[in-house]
């Protein structure tokens, strides 16, 4: 083996080596942060553990409640079957955008490449050529959205929606190559937050700013720069 292979090994191995303390890093961030869990693998992050919490779990909701067989089943239809316009969906979920309630989403743009020449306005782009589009500067352009620093989920409503410009929100992309779990998202924030609000009353911490402030990016998503403190009063069951 030559030496120039013996190079090309050698610094192949030293890059395998970094990323893989670069993930282990990134995943033991809940362990850092005193999160307690599980931390995610390295590989299928908590797949594992998710799968098996979910069989555990529904074992034993099975065996609680054996004298009935339907009321084993979890029931998602309340949160599942809003209709697109139904205003009290959007209050919850349709609007896609809960990180403050307005016309923020977390990828801040998508990228397309172009399949073949194509000109714009006198510009020119080549095919193969890639395209950044900025989701989150057309969320909040005024030219398409009016104050849309608001939380006016009116504007999504069945007598307004013919109002939004084609292409003008786009929370999860569009086309063939849009958000593959897109639809999973959605069915996960309304389970969520039907759960939160059923059982929990959620309030601005003291002192916290009525906006989210600045944004940094963490990996290619958006979080705010200082994280959005609530308080929560659980409410009463009587």
């Amino acid at each position: 083996m030559d030496s120039a292979c013996v190079a090309f090994l050698g610094v192949l191995v030293t890059l395998v080596c970094w990323f893989c303390a670069q993930r282990a890093w990134r995943f033991s961030l809940f362990k850092r942060l005193g999160i307690p869990g599980p931390s995610p693998s390295f590989i299928y992050g908590n797949l594992e553990e998710l799968l098996g919490k979910a069989k555990k779990a529904d074992l034993l909701q099975i065996l609680l409640n054996a004298e009935s067989e339907d009321s084993a089943q979890i029931n998602f239809e309340p949160v599942k079957e809003g209709k697109p316009g139904d205003r009290k969906v959007h209050l919850t979920c349709r609007t896609r955008t809960l990180a403050n309630a307005t016309l923020f989403i977390i990828a801040a743009f998508v990228q397309r490449a172009c399949d073949e020449d194509y000109e714009y306005k006198g510009m020119r782009f080549p095919k193969d050529t890639v395209i950044g589009v900025p989701v989150l500067r057309m969320h909040y352009d005024p030219k398409f959205w009016s104050e849309p620093e608001k939380f006016d989920p009116d504007r999504f409503s069945s007598e307004n929606k013919h109002k939004i410009t084609p292409m003008a929100y786009l929370p999860f992309g569009a086309g063939p190559r849009n958000c593959i779990a897109s639809r999973y998202s959605e069915l996960i924030m309304r389970v969520t937050l039907a759960t939160l609000v059923s059982r929990h009353k959620l309030t601005p911490s003291e002192g916290e700013p009525k906006t989210t402030g600045n944004f940094r990016a963490s990996f290619i998503l958006l979080v705010p720069d200082k994280g959005i403190w609530l308080r929560t009063e659980k409410l009463s069951t009587a």
